[in-house]
This record gives C-alpha cells, sequence and structure tokens, in this order.
C-alpha cells in the first residue's frame, strides 16, 4: 500500500534485495521499459528468478545480501541481527558460490552496462 500512495506522491523507485546484488539488471530492465521495448522487458523480467532465488536462500535474505554485498564492495556489510535468520559459515559460503555463479560479486564489470542514468540510479 505504501508503494502506491508513494506513486501518487510522485515517488519513482524503491529499494528492494535483488536490486541490490543485480542493479545493471534491473537498471536494463526498467530502461527497456521505458523505452517501449516491451518483448526486451519481459525477458530481462524473466531473468530476475535467479536474484531472487538467490536472496531467498536459507531463508536469511538481510545476510544473504550482506553476504554477497561484502564479497562485492570488498567492505565487511556485518551481519544480520535477531531476530533475522542469520547464515551459518558453511551457509555463507554456499551462498557466495552461488553469488560467483550469477557474476554478482564482480566488482566493476557490470557498471558499463548502466549508462549515467543507471549508475546514478545503482549508487544513489
Amino acid at each position: 500500500m505504501q508503494g502506491a500512495r508513494g506513486r501518487f506522491r510522485g515517488w519513482i523507485g524503491t529499494i528492494d534485495a535483488p536490486p541490490s546484488l543485480a542493479p545493471w539488471h534491473y537498471a536494463e530492465l526498467f530502461s527497456a521499459w521505458e523505452a517501449g521495448n516491451i518483448a526486451r522487458a519481459k525477458t530481462l523480467q524473466d531473468g530476475v528468478r535467479k536474484y531472487v532465488d538467490l536472496v531467498w536462500m536459507f531463508g536469511a535474505p538481510a545476510d544473504v545480501c550482506k553476504t554477497v554485498l561484502s564479497a562485492r564492495l570488498g567492505v565487511d556489510c556485518g551481519r544480520s541481527i535477531p531476530p533475522v535468520n542469520r547464515l551459518t559459515d558453511d551457509q555463507r559460503r554456499e551462498v557466495l558460490r552461488a553469488a560467483e555463479a550469477l557474476g554478482v560479486t564482480e566488482t566493476g564489470s557490470r557498471d558499463e552496462g548502466l549508462g549515467a542514468r543507471g549508475r546514478a540510479g545503482a549508487r544513489g
């Protein structure tokens, strides 16, 4: 409901876990939609599932995001605090293997595909 109210106030975005892990994918999806390339937008939307599945590994979305972002940014993003689910060390390693397979732990290589507007949105 908050999102709908926000749209009427001129808000144009949201912060969500999957886009924080793969902003380039979501920026490209939005650009395709904004350009009216609905076929491309639908294809990209179909590709969102892999990022959502990564976020929900072990039912610990906050800890998954902190783990992946720590690896990609080279900054310790910390651990989740109770009552949020936390990953075990073995689960963290498994999450990182899955994230590496999706290419979301790489730094820099994806920013080139965002364009100026996408880079600003992904970082701002």
